[in-house]
């Protein structure tokens, strides 16, 4: 297999089985986003971002699943058919949040083998500022600051991800304060609800459960409690946007992929 790329980006192999699998079934629900979105009397080119925003979504919770159970590609698999349920209403401000979560994964179980440099830290922390426009952004980018602290923790880690990792959870407050005032909306809908229950489901009944090997690739798997971190760090993300924005479809392939967990065979 081919290495992967710096500390956050993975190599995808498509000469692995379960790598095709999320390619395919993110195609399958892009075509199936824009049928939806056309027989909904939606112009072509609205239908067609609809279609984009399905198939996003399918890819993003399939490459968390494969995070958050190290390499398994039936838990990844489950969630890149799940995702698309939600993700109808995911839009450029999802993508990121969603983004935002996978990368905290990524970099608090280090499924590169690469510890995170100064300037991949410096990355996430703009990231992080840039979501904390909305409140449930700032969520995830406190739960973002966390797993830069993690990752600072690391043995040979640079000093300066632990400055990054306080910036982040200041500067995002502030982006936050001066953008909505920190503006919680009503809960006028079940579906947050819902999703939240979900993903508490998903995580309390395969919370601790780690693979004794791996399938996808020649890492070796996690630690336990980084497993059990990057899991609790996603889902306090997910529970805590979906609450605050009333919107699940913004993190739902995080949460499909949080529920998937509790479909893979023990």
């Amino acid at each position: 297999m081919s290495p992967d790329i710096g500390t956050i980006g993975r190599h995808l192999d498509l000469d692995v089985p379960s790598n095709r699998f999320a390619i395919n079934v993110a195609v399958a629900a892009g075509i199936a986003g824009t049928i939806f979105g056309w027989i909904g009397d939606q112009t072509i080119p609205t239908a067609i971002i609809t279609g984009a925003f399905w198939g996003i979504g399918s890819f993003l919770g399939w490459v968390t699943g494969r995070e958050l159970h190290h390499d398994d590609p039936r838990p990844a698999g489950a969630a890149a058919i799940l995702a698309p349920l939600g993700a109808a209403f995911l839009g450029e401000a999802g993508i990121l949040l969603v983004v935002g979560i996978m990368v905290t994964a990524r970099i608090t179980l280090n499924s590169t083998g690469r510890g995170l440099s100064k300037v991949e830290g410096g990355l996430i922390a703009l990231l992080g500022l840039f979501i904390a426009q909305s409140i449930s952004g700032w969520a995830i980018a406190m739960v973002m600051a966390v797993g830069l602290a993690r990752a600072a923790s690391k043995d040979g880690a640079p000093p300066i991800l632990r400055t990054w990792a306080f910036g982040l959870s200041v500067g995002a407050t502030v982006v936050q304060g001066l953008s909505d005032g920190f503006a919680i909306p009503p809960i006028e809908t079940a579906e947050p609800v819902a999703v939240a229950i979900g993903a508490l489901m998903g995580m309390g009944i395969a919370g601790r459960t780690v693979p004794e090997v791996n399938t996808d690739s020649s890492d070796t798997p996690p630690s336990a409690s980084d497993q059990f971190v990057a899991r609790l760090l996603t889902l306090i993300a997910v529970v805590a946007a979906t609450l605050l924005s009333t919107n699940p479809g913004i993190v739902f392939p995080a949460a499909a992929a949080l529920i998937a967990l509790s479909l893979r065979r023990a």
